[in-house]
């Protein structure tokens, strides 16, 4: 039986991720613009952009920065009918781009998977993706399929999205970073939170400074989580230095 024909733009190691696990299932034609090693990747080929934007369904795993760019020069190559998915761990303007910048008779479906390269629990399952829902009406049948690989599928709007990954994603990536640019390491005498702490760091170390860059600028609630952390430790360290003054009297 021919398998359904799929495009891959952007062969990061996200994107290797997704286009592995996803060509038993589909004829996959993969490019990415510095050309990271798809040659040899089972069950994927290296294509054109042309050629992969103009499968029946488009995977777009490029950074959310090189979003617009990437919509801007497959507009003219995506055929009609063909389903456009994002990868983005932000939402809201990603789906706007998609919308605003490809043709009308183009199917769109914003997706989140909620895991890495380092993340990724073993296999599909118990992982989480979130569909949001574009242009088209193609959530109930990616969500069928998706829930077969055995992830856990999620709906939102890219609103509500964006709103609890700002509270979640960005602030572990807020702190993460924070960490890491303290140097600190394990040491001999460490505590079993301390040694959780540096099982998070392990997820972030590997992002790249465009990833924490972007979702940290391109979630419109991102700004305001920070501020208020901030705030919130600085609270904290004003009440422990009032403390400890008292401490000593």
């Amino acid at each position: 039986m021919k398998r359904p024909e799929l495009g891959m733009i952007g062969f990061g190691r996200f994107g290797r991720l997704v286009g592995c696990a996803l060509s038993p299932y589909f004829s996959i034609v993969a490019y990415d613009r510095v050309g990271l090693g798809i040659e040899g990747t089972e069950g994927i080929r290296s294509g054109s952009l042309e050629e992969a934007a103009s499968r029946g369904t488009v995977v777009l795993a490029v950074p959310i920065s090189a979003m617009r760019n990437v919509l801007r020069e497959i507009s003219s190559m995506v055929r009609k009918g063909a389903l456009v998915c994002d990868t983005c761990s932000v939402k809201m303007l990603p789906i706007e781009w998609m919308q605003s910048i490809l043709p009308d008779y183009v199917k769109i479906l914003g997706t989140h998977p909620c895991f890495g390269p380092d993340s990724i629990r073993p296999g599909f399952t118990g992982n989480k993706v979130v569909l949001c829902p574009g242009r088209g009406c193609e959530g109930d049948r990616v969500a069928g399929f998706l829930s077969r690989l055995g992830l856990t599928v999620i709906r939102s709007s890219p609103d509500e999205h964006d709103r609890m990954m700002a509270r979640s994603q960005v602030l572990a990536h807020f702190l993460g970073r924070a960490v890491m640019k303290l140097g600190i390491r394990r040491e001999e005498i460490t505590t079993q939170g301390f040694e959780q702490l540096m099982e998070i760091l392990q997820f972030v170390r590997n992002d790249t400074e465009e990833l924490f860059r972007d979702l940290q600028t391109l979630n419109p609630y991102a700004g305001v989580m920070r501020k208020a952390l901030i705030h919130s430790l600085e609270e904290i360290d004003a009440k422990l230095v009032e403390d400890g003054g008292r401490a000593v009297e």
